[in-house]
C-alpha cells in the first residue's frame, strides 16, 4: 500500500497515511517526469531570455506538463560569453503533452 501524496510506503492492513491522511493506494500513479527516448520533444514556446522561459516551465510543470528550456542556436555559448540571450530560449514538452502545454501557456 502506498501513499499518492507523500509517497511513503505501508504494509497491508493499513488503510490511512500517518504523516498526512490520505487514502492509500495498491500502486503508485506515473509521474510525468521525463521523455520517451524516442520523443525529440516539441517547441511549444519562444522566450525572449532565460527568465522568461524558467516563468514559463514553472508554469508548465506546476500543472504536471514536464518541460525544459533549450537554447537557440548557438546562443548556450552567447549565455556564457555574453551574460545573455540572443536568439531566444525554446520551452520544450514531450510531443504528446504539446497541446495541453500550449493552452496552459495561453491560459
Amino acid at each position: 500500500m502506498f501513499c499518492p501524496k507523500c509517497k511513503a510506503e505501508y504494509r497491508e492492513g493499513i488503510t490511512k497515511c500517518i504523516e498526512c491522511g490520505c487514502s492509500l493506494c495498491d500502486t503508485l500513479p506515473q509521474e510525468n517526469s521525463a521523455f520517451d527516448p524516442d520523443d525529440n520533444g516539441t517547441c511549444v514556446y519562444t522566450a525572449s531570455d532565460e527568465f522568461e522561459a524558467e516563468v514559463i516551465i514553472a508554469k508548465l510543470r506546476a500543472e504536471g506538463v514536464y518541460a525544459f528550456k533549450r537554447f537557440r542556436g548557438t546562443d548556450g555559448y552567447g549565455r556564457i560569453i555574453l551574460g545573455r540571450t540572443v536568439l531566444g530560449v525554446e520551452v520544450i514538452v514531450s510531443g504528446s503533452d504539446a497541446i495541453t502545454a500550449v493552452e496552459i501557456i495561453n491560459s
